[in-house]
């Protein structure tokens, strides 16, 4: 990645990816409590995945545009998970998904900070 705002890009995006890794953890452990198998693995997590893949891009305002969509798409899933989890009764799913959801649109805001431009505003 180049361009202007790199450093502080870059320490956000580490952020999120560390909230990232926090919440893999909470939804595979969810996933044993139910009786289930966490394949955790990343062949089976691309493969499964429903978010489009992140695109090769190297200027700060384009990954700052996928990040931001990205984000956007997988809180939209965590919200219909959400409700999923609600329908089913299972309150311990619905909460953790919602910890994960208030994580996402925190990255959101913060990623969307930067797509901001004020030269508008002269």
């Amino acid at each position: 990645m180049k361009g202007p705002g790199f450093i502080a890009l870059h320490e956000l995006f580490d952020r999120v990816h560390g909230d990232v890794v926090g919440y893999v953890n909470l939804f595979g452990e969810r996933v044993v409590q139910l009786g289930g198998y966490a394949d955790g693995g990343i062949r089976t997590a691309s493969k499964r995945s429903s978010l489009p893949e992140f695109p090769r891009v190297t200027s700060v305002r384009d990954n700052v545009d996928e990040l931001s969509t990205t984000l956007a798409a997988f809180g939209k899933s965590v919200r219909s998970a959400i409700d999923a989890a609600e329908e089913a009764h299972d309150r311990v799913t619905a909460d953790t998904l919602t910890e994960v959801a208030r994580g996402v649109g925190k990255w959101l805001g913060g990623v969307e900070g930067h797509l901001y431009d004020d030269s508008s505003r002269r």
